[in-house]
């Protein structure tokens, strides 16, 4: 039988070397297909970083330009409040179901039209099977609340109500807020120079 020796305390603090992180590489290397090894390149700069990722997306601590930091956010005490609701969440199970069962039967039409060479009716299946598909999908993000609980991805805005992502959801409200302002400034400027050109006396005397 094969004795591996314990690690120490002190070995385990120690941070593994490149020559390390090599060696180990060469290895797995030889393990993987080609083509999928030649996919992996290690980074030890920001500049290495921007070969793959834009420089306004890699974080500041690692030399980016993004300026995000980690926040928890709590849960609500009603957070997950539609997990209670059982009779809404079968009536979307109810629903889902039939999606369900117009999806299969279009795929076994689709494959058996295709099977014939019938290739028109084909095509129809497979549009109401992709019609399916889509609709599977609308109808999983209204049963999510009462199936799952919500996450901290949820509280910060980055996986949205209908199911879409936002990996910066603090840059949207920033732009936002920034467009407002400046449609509020361009705003009183067209209020300001209406006032000129319908009562220039009045300005000139405020003046």
């Amino acid at each position: 039988m094969l004795s591996i020796p314990p690690i120490s305390k002190r070995e385990r603090k120690q941070p593994l070397k490149k020559s390390t992180y090599k060696g180990v590489w060469k290895i797995i290397r030889g393990l993987l297909d080609p083509v999928v090894a030649a996919k992996v390149d290690f980074t030890r700069s920001a500049a290495d970083l921007e070969k793959h990722i834009p420089r306004e997306n890699i974080i500041s601590r690692v030399g980016g330009a993004d300026e995000w930091e980690y926040k928890y956010i709590e849960p609500s005490a009603d957070e997950d409040a539609l997990l209670a609701h059982a009779e809404k969440r079968e009536e979307i199970l109810t629903d889902r179901r039939e999606i369900a069962g117009r999806f299969l039967a279009a795929t076994q039409a689709w494959i058996s039209h295709l099977e014939k060479g019938e290739k028109e009716e084909a095509a129809i299946q497979q549009k109401l099977r992709s019609n399916s598909i889509e609709a599977l999908a609308a109808n999983y993000w209204k049963l999510d609340p009462y199936i799952r609980s919500r996450t901290l991805m949820d509280r910060s805005g980055v996986l949205k109500p209908d199911g879409t992502v936002d990996l910066y959801p603090d840059r949207e409200k920033t732009t936002a807020t920034a467009t407002a302002t400046a449609a509020t400034a361009v705003e009183t400027k067209v209020i300001e120079d209406t006032a000129v050109a319908v009562h220039p006396e009045v300005v000139a005397v405020a003046g």
